[in-house]
């Protein structure tokens, strides 16, 4: 099974603040970061067209995971 890919409008990069999650047409959504095997280190709404994650304390595998509105959900693995 393939995980579902961001909206082409959705980027993720990683800056020293953290994670960026941008978009070009904001809506909706809800923002899950996690390790995939239960641990959560950040989440909440995203309802504007920027979004910075920190990050300081994580080092390894991530999962950035957005429900939209819809109940769609993409998927962004970052190492």
């Amino acid at each position: 099974m393939s995980e579902p890919p961001f909206p082409s409008n959705w980027t993720v990069t990683s800056t020293e603040a953290g994670l960026e999650l941008t978009r070009s047409v904001p809506s909706s959504a809800h923002v899950r970061v996690h390790d995939g095997l239960g641990r959560t280190y950040w989440q909440r709404d995203w309802n504007s067209a920027r979004l910075t994650v920190p990050m300081e304390d994580h080092h390894g595998l991530l999962l950035v995971e957005v429900l939209g509105a819809d109940g769609r959900t993409a998927r962004r693995v970052l190492r």
